[in-house]
């Protein structure tokens, strides 16, 4: 007798019947499963839209304002109206100079001594002195810079080009000295941030005449410049020693990769 018991769960196991019948009753705890947590969830969906609508009236009730289908639709022509004057603004704010972003390290380098030679002629012509590496004494003679500094290198010469014209047409007697500031690394294929800010240290010597001429230019330039400090001194010749630190804020275009 013990040893019929034993046997006989073995053989109904093994039965086909008993395996169907154990499927089907898997199956159908499965389902009931299944079926418990689609009602939990659409439990909890109706909860969190009746929040939602309780939201929605306590705002229509508190509003000073009918929040009905026409005024709905008035906010909504006013908000695509600031978004439209709000992108507008930034390409006006954006310089219409924005120099190339791809240039080789050699071609930069080509770029900067040219410019550098037009600069320091055109100083000379109002016998204004003004250093000849304009901050960028580091890539004096073999030197170029890495490909993944070209970017914001060129952002810096196009900003000092800007800064160095003002101050010739101000007619300061002397550029000094120009400093790049340390500034966040610029790439190509970020673009997460809205702009790029650029710093710079400059020292010359001028008039109070020069300094005023030079910052009307500042303001009206397409350039967006913040003038951060100015620092002046008088010189036994009646000049001042002036040094300013500025920086140059370039928007990004939502066009850039």
């Amino acid at each position: 007798m013990k040893m019929n018991l034993s046997i006989q769960p073995r053989l109904f196991l093994k039965s086909p019947f008993a395996i169907t019948l154990t499927g089907c009753v898997l199956l159908f705890l499965l389902g009931l499963l299944l079926f418990r947590h689609a009602l939990s969830s659409k439990a909890q969906n109706e909860i969190k839209l009746e929040k939602q609508a309780q939201e929605v009236q306590r705002l229509v009730s508190t509003s000073p304002i009918p929040l009905t289908q026409t005024h709905v639709a008035k906010f909504s022509r006013q908000f695509d109206d600031v978004k439209r004057k709000y992108d507008d603004l930034l390409l006006l704010l954006d310089t219409a100079r924005v120099p190339p972003l791809n240039l080789s390290p050699l071609e930069f380098k080509e770029d900067l001594l040219k410019t550098q030679q037009l600069l320091v002629e055109r100083a000379n012509l109002w016998n204004i002195r003004i250093p000849h590496a304009l901050g960028f004494s580091e890539f004096e003679g073999g030197n170029i810079p890495q490909p993944k500094e070209v970017p914001l290198l060129t952002l810096q010469f196009d900003a000092i080009k800007t800064l160095v014209n003002f101050l010739i047409e101000s007619r300061v007697s002397s550029i000094e000295q120009m400093t790049r500031k340390e500034s966040p690394e610029i790439t190509l294929a970020s673009n997460r941030v809205m702009y790029q800010m650029l710093s710079f240290e400059i020292a010359v010597q001028g008039s109070l005449s020069s300094l005023r001429a030079f910052l009307q230019k500042i303001y009206a330039s397409s350039y967006l410049f913040i003038v951060r400090k100015i620092d002046m001194e008088s010189q036994k010749n009646g000049g001042l020693s002036i040094l300013i630190q500025i920086d140059a804020i370039r928007l990004r275009r939502r066009q850039e990769s």
